[in-house]
């Protein structure tokens, strides 16, 4: 069965990430913030976010709620990794 593409690549608000789990709602708007910032490779950053939300917060089960803004960042430094598709 193939996955159903929610918009995953190019959606700048992260909506579909509520879809999925509507408990990563803080997330997904702290997501969206930081975008704004970035001024390259959006569609690499919203993959990699993407990733970091689904695949780690939502898939592993680690806490729905950030604990503050400042958290996100450090996070982004890994966004390569999700990038390469090596998730760890």
């Amino acid at each position: 069965m193939k996955k159903k593409n929610l918009g995953q690549s190019s959606d700048i608000t992260f909506s579909w990430v509520t879809e999925i789990d509507p408990k990563l709602e803080q997330w997904g708007s702290l997501a969206k913030d930081y975008l704004i910032t970035v001024i390259r490779n959006k569609s690499g950053v919203i993959s990699a976010l993407g990733k970091f939300l689904i695949e780690y917060l939502h898939k592993k089960n680690i806490s729905k709620v950030p604990l503050n803004e400042c958290v996100l960042l450090p996070l982004l430094a890994c966004s390569k990794l999700f990038r390469d598709n090596k998730v760890v």
